[in-house]
């Protein structure tokens, strides 16, 4: 019985010191493994969240284009009011004008006629 406690013991620690050796090899290469794995989660999560990030940016800008595009519709339809009211004071303007010019040309005229007849009146 001494000589299988002593087979016993040997193959024992022969047991022991080669699950050691390489179950710790084993290990160190899962907690390389995990490290990457967590590495990895750490990774897609940081990713997730920046793609909802850019979700927000993006429905933020989409909503700044459409009221951009409400502004411009806005500005061009004023521009084609003010168009119509500068065509319309133009039109005024040259009647205004014409206008104005028979009245001028007609005072000329006037006082040209006057002017004669006091140079009649004179050298009579």
């Amino acid at each position: 019985m001494r000589n299988f406690l002593k087979w016993a013991i040997i193959i024992g620690f022969i047991l022991v010191a080669w699950v050691y050796f390489t179950g710790s090899g084993n290990c160190q290469e899962l907690s390389e493994q995990e490290k990457l794995l967590t590495e990895i989660s750490v990774d897609v999560k940081y990713i997730k969240s920046s793609i909802g990030e850019l979700k927000v940016d993006f429905k933020s800008i989409q909503s700044d284009l459409t009221n951009l595009e409400h502004r411009v519709t806005n500005v061009e339809h004023k521009t084609n009011n003010l168009e119509n009211v500068i065509c319309n004071i133009e039109s005024i303007n040259k009647w205004f004008l014409g206008i104005l010019a028979a009245i001028i040309g007609g005072l000329v005229l006037y006082q040209y006629k006057r002017a004669s007849n006091f140079r009649k009146d004179d050298r009579a």
